[in-house]
């Protein structure tokens, strides 16, 4: 070399890099949480500075339009803490088996109409509903598994729904890459 010492630059990369007709873009999953130390930012801004690579955020939700829930990819059941899984009909309907859930009304949305499941039975349903807080034995609106429900919670107004995914800021990565 000429002499000169040159300084190595280490950059993170983001957690995708896709490729479509010639064109590159980055895409990190998950939203910028402060309290965590994520720094989404930076990594974003520096992959891209360094490498001249346009990098975009994406975010994963999860919830349902029945219950108006809508959560962060990873939100745990608020009695047993396992997180909600997507249930097989979801799946079935993603990769072509049957009636995908976006062609679906809001209120077809139910465990009872995707797979004809009843509630108990549904190992994948999600309720929003009160369940006994054990410190003051009151009742708190929460997400829970409807396998968690204690028997005296369960009620005739309880609806046993899916949890599936919902991507924020699809759009802006489909029209960097058209």
């Amino acid at each position: 070399m000429n002499g000169k010492e040159e300084k190595q630059i280490l950059i993170r990369v983001p957690d995708f890099v896709i490729v479509k007709g010639g064109r590159v873009r980055g895409i990190e999953l998950g939203r910028e949480r402060i309290y965590f130390g994520t720094q989404k930012g930076v990594l974003i801004s520096s992959f891209s500075g360094a490498s001249g690579i346009s990098t975009t955020q994406v975010n994963i939700l999860i919830g349902n339009p029945i219950i108006d829930q809508w959560y962060d990819f990873g939100f745990k059941c608020n009695r047993c803490y396992r997180s909600f899984t997507l249930c097989k009909a979801f799946i079935d309907g993603e990769i072509g088996n049957r009636q995908s859930f976006h062609s679906l009304s809001d209120g077809q949305l139910n465990c009872k109409e995707i797979c004809g499941t009843e509630a108990e039975n549904c190992k994948d349903g999600v309720v929003h509903t009160k369940i006994r807080n054990y410190n003051t034995n009151q009742g708190n609106l929460k997400v829970v598994h409807y396998k968690c429900l204690l028997a005296g919670e369960i009620n005739d107004e309880t609806i046993c729904v899916p949890f599936f995914p919902r991507v924020e800021g699809i759009d802006i990565l489909r029209e960097g890459l058209l």
